[in-house]
């Protein structure tokens, strides 16, 4: 994710369009829900989760209110407490990644709430 949003110029524009995108939300085998599931057995590979961690963090910042729910829906929040909780125990940039998810995905989810209760945020490509 750094690496695509560096490539091209560190603008979030690129990346969101990408995020727009549903085939990466497909329940089986999409980004999302890979990533999350990964971030779900974190105890095995701390750094993995670090890894995803640093992920969740952009997509969090750059994704579309749909995505933050979907995140949402299929266990992000307890993914990251929980990773949280193995990162204090054995990986401080696990902690500190899982502590800065804790915060954006806490905005996302507030600023999905915003979104919707007006009008329905949809993705423009």
């Amino acid at each position: 994710m750094h690496v695509v949003w560096s490539s091209h110029g560190g603008g979030f524009g690129y990346l969101q369009q990408i995020l727009c995108t549903d085939g990466w939300l497909e329940k089986k085998h999409g980004l999302l829900p890979t990533l999350i599931d990964k971030l779900a057995h974190s105890e095995k590979r701390p750094h993995d989760a670090y890894q995803v961690m640093r992920c969740l963090n952009i997509v969090f910042q750059v994704s579309s209110p749909k995505v933050n729910l979907k995140a949402m829906e299929w266990g992000a929040p307890s993914a990251i407490y929980s990773a949280r909780d193995i990162g204090r125990s054995c990986h401080s940039l696990l902690e500190r990644e899982s502590e800065l998810a804790m915060r954006s995905s806490i905005n996302a989810i507030y600023g999905t709430m915003i979104a919707t209760e007006g009008a329905l945020v949809t993705c423009v490509a």
